[in-house]
């Protein structure tokens, strides 16, 4: 009879729950002007892409690392747009004079710039800089909700992730401990491997806003909903990398190598992220 009540009472707090999400304004901040316009004066050929020890001292590297933080944690919907339709821009150049423009498209000048900054504060540093939350939440139940018939490469099966938030370490202003959380995975092949999760286990999982690719030419807007953000190991964009999600079994966090630290307290834990990662927060 306790577990009865205990399922009709999780019921209600999910029927009551709004999913939180990243809330967009269309604006585009100064910031990212700043950052891309330093990205088109350093990054402007493969030479200065590969290149991680010319073009920046440490107080430009610095004030770039915290451009490149701000950009992707302030308001990252509308920064990950911005960048596809300067990426669309540069394709229809590209078609338009048929053939490869000596110009590096711009998602390329990103990762030009990331280059130089993973060479100072490390890889995992500028792959937390740019997953826009991390998020403590435990696994509910996953719900296989509808076909994805919008990739032509890879129809696959969508399937929803159901999480309850009990802590936030990075985007506090967009979540809120005791909300439920939903993230869109699919499984579809080697390109969309699903994620190994346990029922009532809790996680910290990386998010971002989930923008799909609706054809060839050009991006849909963000519509609210979150994926998991891949964490690569690596500095290049090519890769598909893998989901790394992180357990918490009894405050302890597990699988955490990744962050340069060994299986933890969870107290202890947050207290070393926020001194090694929060350093632009």
């Amino acid at each position: 009879m306790k577990t009865l009540i205990n399922i009709l009472l999780f019921s209600c707090l999910l029927t009551n729950s709004t999913f939180p999400q990243f809330y967009a304004d269309s604006t585009i901040s100064d910031y990212v002007i700043e950052f891309m316009k330093i990205a088109d004066e350093k990054i402007k050929n493969m030479d200065d892409f590969k290149n991680t020890d010319e073009g920046l001292n440490d107080d430009e590297l610095e004030h770039v690392a915290w451009l490149y933080y701000k950009c992707h944690n302030e308001n990252p919907s509308v920064f990950y747009n911005y960048i596809f339709e300067e990426n669309k821009k540069w394709n229809e150049r590209s078609i338009d004079k048929n053939k490869t423009l000596e110009e590096l498209k711009p998602q390329t000048k990103i990762v030009g710039l990331g280059k130089k900054i993973a060479a100072k504060y490390g890889v995992s540093f500028l792959e937390v800089s740019n997953t826009p939350a991390l998020i403590r939440a435990k696994f509910i139940k996953m719900i296989p909700s509808s076909f994805d018939t919008i990739r032509v490469i890879s129809t696959s099966m969508r399937l929803d992730f159901i999480f309850l938030i009990e802590d936030v370490l990075k985007a506090d202003k967009f979540f809120t401990i005791g909300d439920t959380l939903k993230i869109v995975g699919n499984i579809g092949g080697s390109e969309n491997p699903r994620p190994h999760l346990d029922i009532n286990i809790s996680y910290l999982i990386p998010v971002q806003p989930r923008i799909i690719k609706s054809d060839f030419k050009g991006w849909d807007n963000y519509n609210g909903e979150l994926m998991i953000k891949y964490l690569h190991n690596s500095v290049g964009v090519w890769e598909m990398g893998s989901y790394k999600v992180f357990p918490i079994i009894d405050e302890k966090i597990t699988n955490c190598e990744y962050f340069g630290i060994s299986d933890t307290s969870w107290t202890d834990f947050k207290k070393y992220f926020k001194e090694k990662y929060l350093i632009f927060n």
